[in-house]
């Protein structure tokens, strides 16, 4: 062989070796240099990718809290309702005293139908409801369709909530 092609076999060889030692030291060492500024880069990312999910979790609880908040006020507003409406049957109740209901039995169905026509639709409901059934069939068949319709109904919500069925 001659000296050029024999300093050239030398060269990669031992470029080979150095190659090789490095690779050895770099395992050995745990990570190599290079690497440090990757995981740091990436370590970077997660925490920002952390923080992003956190603040749209946030922004979606949120919106889930209003909503709540409102459902809440609705319901309120509605129970204030019912309670206002409980008080007026209450109240319509304690209006229809047994001399007021001996009253009603005894006048003429057609005079009661106009009588009760004017009356709150609650009162007269209760009125109604505690008369002879017979007698509030024919009060009821005497008066508009509308109002008795409504009558009517306010009848069945009564026994509805009392559980009678006769009403």
């Amino acid at each position: 062989m001659t000296a050029f092609k024999k300093s050239g076999l030398f060269i990669v060889i031992a470029m080979a070796g150095l190659f090789y030692a490095g690779n050895v030291l770099a395992e050995s060492s745990g990570t190599p240099e290079v690497d440090r500024p990757v995981d740091d880069f990436c370590s970077s990312f997660v925490d920002a990718a952390a923080e992003v999910r956190a603040a749209n979790q946030k922004k979606q609880l949120d919106g889930i809290k209003s909503e709540i908040e409102v459902k809440l006020q609705e319901l309120t507003a509605k129970t204030e309702a019912l309670k206002v409406l409980i008080a007026e049957r209450d109240a319509a109740r304690a209006k229809v005293s047994d001399s007021l209901l001996k009253i009603y039995a005894t006048v003429e169905s057609e005079a009661a139908a106009a009588q009760l026509a004017k009356l709150d639709p609650n009162t007269a409901a209760e009125l109604l409801i505690r008369l002879n059934p017979k007698k509030s069939g024919e009060i009821l068949t005497i008066m508009e369709p509308g109002k008795a319709a409504k009558l009517v109904a306010l009848m069945s919500l009564h026994a509805q909530e009392t559980g009678d069925s006769k009403s």
